[in-house]
């Protein structure tokens, strides 16, 4: 995961540890684009507003090739993504961040996304995770999915 970090920043880092799929944050979409003509598969995070009733644009339309992340407020924790701005159908190869949390994911399944991003709705404190919430978020995904 990366935050306003420019292509060579990300490259360095990703090859270090051996990583092919990057997370960008407030990005500049050349530094997306470089990213993946150098073989990289590039999430874009792209932020909806607090208060927001549309879908920001997604460029380049979201696929399993190029995947978007859909989040509320990137780095901010308890703020829950308003699901109703889906639709009936997420748009196709984006990810739902924003508190998603095993009492909440069911309502978020109903909008069919590609993914969910977890972060806060699974941790015990910041940037770690619980394994008690993990297990009854993934618990609940088993039950819903069938």
């Amino acid at each position: 995961v990366f935050r306003q970090a420019p292509a060579n920043v990300v490259q360095e880092m990703a090859e270090a540890v051996g990583v092919r799929d990057v997370q960008l944050f407030q990005f500049l979409e050349p530094d997306a684009e470089r990213l993946e003509s150098l073989g990289f598969r590039v999430y874009r995070v792209h932020e909806v507003p607090t208060g927001c009733n549309a879908l920001p644009p997604l460029r380049p339309d979201p696929s399993p090739e190029h995947p978007a992340v859909l989040d509320v407020a990137p780095g901010v924790s308890n703020i829950t993504f308003p699901w109703e701005i889906l639709g009936p159908e997420a748009p196709p190869g984006t990810f739902i961040s924003g508190n998603v949390r095993p009492e909440n994911v069911c309502a978020l399944l109903t909008h069919h996304p590609y993914g969910i991003d977890l972060c806060s709705g699974v941790e015990m404190d910041v940037g770690h995770k619980d394994p008690d919430r993990l297990e009854l978020l993934f618990d609940t995904l088993r039950t819903a999915l069938g």
